[in-house]
């Protein structure tokens, strides 16, 4: 049985960090983010893996300057 995959909107995302989507759009830009994936023109979406994954990325990133 395949897993199914999990998605995040730019709201639910902002929402994640306690951020406006605006500061979403503007890490996206800077790539600071995971690039979102396009599925239409009004709906953009993040693998919520990839979040994870970049978020673990980031708390070793930290651990490392400690």
């Amino acid at each position: 049985m395949q897993k199914e995959k999990k998605y995040l909107l730019k709201k639910e995302l902002a929402t994640r960090y306690r951020v406006s989507t605006s500061t979403i759009e503007r890490w996206v830009s800077s790539n600071i983010l995971p690039l979102p994936m396009r599925v239409g023109p009004n709906r953009i979406l993040w693998d919520i893996e990839e979040i994870i994954e970049w978020e673990k990325c980031k708390k070793e990133e930290r651990e490392k300057c400690q």
